[in-house]
């Protein structure tokens, strides 16, 4: 299963001072990966960010597990 997430904001650099409170991306790719999955952030100052997301998705229905594969639509965001 693939997610992507982005938007058109102001970015942020490596640079930036992260937050001392919540969870935040660090949470986020934190239970991404011990899922077994990737987590990635692409971003750059005055051109947005953009997150994504991969997770093995097993079936525990006997079949390919693509079975709702072919009624699924992309979600967008704006």
């Amino acid at each position: 299963m693939q997610l992507s997430v982005s938007d058109r904001g102001c970015g942020f650099s490596g640079t930036t001072p992260k937050s001392r409170s919540g969870l935040g991306l660090i949470g986020m790719a934190s239970r991404v990966r011990a899922l077994g999955g990737t987590f990635s952030v692409i971003s750059n100052l005055g051109q947005g960010t953009e997150i994504l997301c991969e997770l093995p998705v097993q079936s525990s229905i006997a079949g390919t597990g693509d079975e709702h594969s072919k009624d699924s639509q992309p979600i967008k965001s704006d």
